[in-house]
């Protein structure tokens, strides 16, 4: 739970930077939001794998029993679950762009960034997944050590993108301000004087 903790702190110290707020919540109340939003992050993922497995689990059933290779509830299951997958993980991200950040009123609870972020996570997880059954030989070259290297990359993707996100928002939220163009005075002192 530490080491959740110090990725998640990390991650909000990223989330202070990009929209230029200082940290002003107490240690204490920070490392329980990250331990919060960390367990948060466990529970999706454990969510989204349940509900991934139990529907193709539930696909080849269906293919198996109904004999067709394309029945319509076997389409419609996998359309359900990327659904339920994608609302789970907005959500998920839309919390942590929300409570992440020191100024938590500042942000809506859905924003663009998070909908970019969803869309490139499963867009991320499908392509890695794919390379991962038909091109990945990590198993045979490292051994048990190459499962860890592509979680530990699969994080690292993930976290970029839940950035990128974030910066998105930022971004959004900084061109809303307005911005005072000041006229210096030194030309003032320059004016002709008839």
């Amino acid at each position: 739970a530490y080491f959740a903790t110090n990725g998640m702190a990390s991650l909000m110290n990223a989330f202070n930077k990009a929209s230029l707020m200082t940290e002003r919540r107490p240690w204490i109340r920070k490392r329980l939001l990250a331990l919060a939003l960390a367990f948060l992050i466990i529970f999706a993922l454990t969510a989204g794998m349940t509900i991934f497995t139990i529907a193709g689990i539930t696909i080849d059933y269906l293919k198996e029993t109904t004999g067709i290779k394309s029945s319509f509830w076997a389409i419609l299951l996998k359309i359900a679950r990327w659904l339920i997958i994608f609302a789970i993980y907005f959500f998920t991200v839309s919390c942590i762009y929300k409570f992440g950040p020191s100024n938590s009123n500042k942000w809506k609870l859905f924003s663009p960034g998070a909908s970019m972020a969803t869309i490139l996570a499963i867009l991320t997880f499908s392509i890695f997944t794919f390379y991962i059954n038909h091109f990945g030989a990590y198993n045979k070259l490292y051994g048990s050590i190459g499962t860890l290297i592509v979680i530990m990359l699969w994080i690292y993707l993930n976290t970029l993108i839940l950035l990128l996100g974030y910066e998105l928002n930022a971004a959004i939220a900084l061109s809303k301000q307005t911005i005072v163009i000041a006229k210096p005075r030194i030309f003032n002192s320059f004016k002709r004087e008839d």
